[in-house]
């Protein structure tokens, strides 16, 4: 359960068959006597034992040094490891691919400084196609980025890009209306509530503050 638990690394799973005993401890190994409906004898647990280590050894100089002998090692079916048949059955696999989300898009957007987006945006989705920003994920980013000073522009920028991506949107376009309103934008208050309004005719809180901007 916990091999197949396993998706964001390289796992490698190993049976070592001789390995049997019943008192499973380093003091049972050593001073209790063998179950000989189960168990296998002391040379080949002990051989087992070896095999253990020198498996663990070349894990440990593959995923800490990097070497390359060491990563074949694992990769290699265990008989051509020198393994007797039988002895050992081993089972890797691959991380699962990544899947891009808002994080990481927010984080090459702010090394861009947030300029840009929608070229951002189209770019990164040809080389990640499984990039996804779901539009509450993208609301709630821009309208916390939009209500503090430091970085409302970026809200701002955030917020228009969600509404290109989704255009149908009346709550995108109310977010960024209100946006633009709380950094003293009149004009493009009124523009986007107007286009909120479009999309979703009850839009109370788009209606409302139409009639404080237009008296």
């Amino acid at each position: 359960e916990f091999y197949d638990s396993l998706q964001n690394c390289t796992a490698y799973r190993l049976k070592f068959h001789d390995l049997t005993h019943g008192h499973f401890s380093t003091l049972g190994v050593l001073f209790q006597p063998r179950d000989k409906r189960q168990d296998k004898g002391d040379d080949a647990i002990m051989k087992s034992y070896e095999w253990v280590a020198h498996y663990t050894l070349q894990f440990l100089e593959a995923h800490l040094k990097q070497n390359g002998s060491a990563l074949q090692f694992l990769n290699n079916a265990p008989e051509k490891n020198g393994v007797p048949k039988g002895l050992i059955s081993a089972h890797s696999k691959s991380p699962a691919a990544k899947s891009w989300g808002l994080r990481d898009f927010n984080e090459l957007a702010m090394q861009n400084n947030y300029k840009n987006l929608e070229e951002l945006y189209r770019s990164l989705l040809e080389e990640q196609p499984s990039l996804d920003l779901p539009e509450w994920q993208l609301n709630n980013l821009g309208l916390q980025l939009v209500f503090n000073p430091e970085t409302a522009s970026n809200g701002i920028a955030i917020l228009l890009l969600a509404t290109t991506i989704y255009p149908r949107s009346a709550n995108l376009f109310d977010s960024l209306a209100e946006g633009y309103l709380h950094n003293g934008d009149r004009e493009n208050a009124v523009k986007h509530f107007k286009q909120s309004l479009k999309l979703d005719a009850s839009n109370q809180n788009a209606i409302q503050k139409l009639k404080m901007l237009e008296r």
